[in-house]
């Protein structure tokens, strides 16, 4: 996986070597070369000022995305034809600025444009060596030379080419690989283990101990790095300082994004992709109470739940938390589960326990002959018609009155040990899981 892109809309976007793939919050969906894409392997996913969104692949035949379909790029043989076969797209190096010029730029043949109407030329070079174009904050390899039409901003990074950069660095070994972006007076470029910042009269270099994969920006203005060995936080654009986060460290992180809600994504080249919806941790180590080892966590509308030894621990907010005991039981709380059909919290232990507006039941099960506390339930559901069904360690139970539960069968299939419990949409199946099989 290559390259995670938010567009517009909101939409997750994944440029794969098996093509792209949309996240729309609740599930995905994939396109291939069945779909329209020229070529399955996509390094960049882009979006453009129509808000169609682009697909850079390894052949450099491009194509995009409208209308819920993909087409083909049209001009693609004519960029084709000035191509070397051995051409690989340097990702972040594709633009189409507000005229329709499309600009491409890859190691091995530099840069080219390709305006509207089908013209193709290649990007002179600034002293016949490699330079960087910046348009609207986005960089392309090589700097415009002559006076090509764009309709947009475009800068020529003081003239500084990414060689004279290199040359003042310690290790002068020519690197092929430049990444970056621009944050208002700045440019931020990455080559091999090189992270460069670029000002107006000065340059900072930091080397890293792995070559940089990605270099990008999030909504809290912190620069991150995406290296052959994980990924890398510097808190507010500064790179004289330290990395503050360094993650996913066995990793080969290829794109980093933060998205419109403040999660992260991390894809990987060969461990797919990761998220998480926040970095902010609140350590408890000196609450007397949330200090504690916590095996359950659950939350409602109102406030967190945490399961605890023996207690339950209502957090409305962080200085306001109402202990709920179960001592007399001396018992670990493995799961938490809000009923709203009920208006109950149920707390899953060596027994099980109902938490109302006023009280705690801890409540008793017929088994066989026999009545019994003992359930050990493993998983709960709540019908609209409030009734509740548990798969416990002794069978299938539903509860019949309160504060009792009843086996929902004599057959003795439903007598056995069951790890899990579902209920379906339309409320018509449930589904039962043990260790012999799924059962409805």
């Amino acid at each position: 996986m290559y390259h995670a892109f938010q567009d517009s809309k909101g939409y997750i976007w994944f440029a794969t070597d098996n093509g792209v793939s949309r996240y729309d919050g609740y599930e995905f969906r994939n396109f291939s070369q069945k779909d329209g894409l020229p070529d399955n392997t996509v390094f960049e996913i882009y979006e453009d000022y129509q808000n169609r969104i682009w697909f850079v692949p390894h052949s450099a035949k491009f194509s995009y995305f409208k209308n819920d379909s993909i087409f083909e790029y049209k001009y693609n043989d004519q960029l084709q034809k000035k191509l070397q076969l051995s051409s690989n797209p340097n990702k972040l190096s594709f633009y189409i600025d507000s005229l329709d010029n499309l600009y491409y730029g890859d190691v091995y043949n530099g840069g080219f444009i390709v305006d509207r109407y089908g013209g193709t030329k290649k990007i002179k070079n600034f002293d016949g060596i490699i330079n960087l174009l910046l348009i609207n904050n986005k960089l392309i390899l090589n700097t415009l030379t002559d006076n090509s039409k764009s309709g947009d901003n475009i800068n020529f990074i003081h003239l500084i080419s990414v060689d004279t950069i290199l040359n003042k660095l310690p290790n002068k070994t020519r690197q092929n690989r430049h990444i970056g972006f621009a944050k208002n007076e700045n440019v931020f470029i990455a080559t091999n283990n090189f992270l460069l910042h670029l000002m107006e009269k000065r340059l900072n270099a930091k080397k890293l101990k792995h070559p940089i994969l990605w270099i990008s920006e999030d909504r809290e203005n912190n620069l991150w790095t995406g290296t052959r060995k994980g990924a890398y936080k510097f808190e507010s654009f500064n790179i004289d300082k330290e990395p503050c986060l360094h993650i996913l460290k066995n990793k080969n992180i290829t794109s980093v994004l933060q998205d419109s809600e403040g999660g992260y994504w991390f894809t990987t080249l060969l461990n797919g992709v990761y998220y998480t919806p926040a970095f902010s941790v609140l350590n408890f180590k000196n609450d007397s109470i949330l200090s504690k080892s916590v095996y359950a966590i659950s939350a409602d509308k109102k406030s967190n739940w945490l399961g605890l030894n023996n207690k339950i621990v209502k957090l409305a907010t962080l200085t306001e938390k109402e202990l709920i005991n179960l001592d007399k039981d001396n018992v670990i709380i493995k799961d938490i589960f809000h009923d709203t059909n009920n208006d109950k919290v149920w707390i899953a232990s060596r027994f099980l326990y109902s938490i109302g507006k006023k009280n705690v039941i801890k409540h008793s099960f017929k088994y066989k002959s026999n009545i019994t506390t003992g359930a050990q339930p493993k998983g709960i559901i709540s019908k609209e018609n409030g009734e509740v069904w548990l798969a416990t360690s002794i069978g299938i139970f539903k509860s019949s009155k309160e504060n009792f539960f009843e086996p929902v069968s004599n057959d003795i299939k439903y007598k056995i040990k069951f790890n899990s419990i579902c209920l379906d949409k339309t409320e018509t199946k449930i589904y039962c899981w043990s260790n012999d099989g799924l059962c409805t």
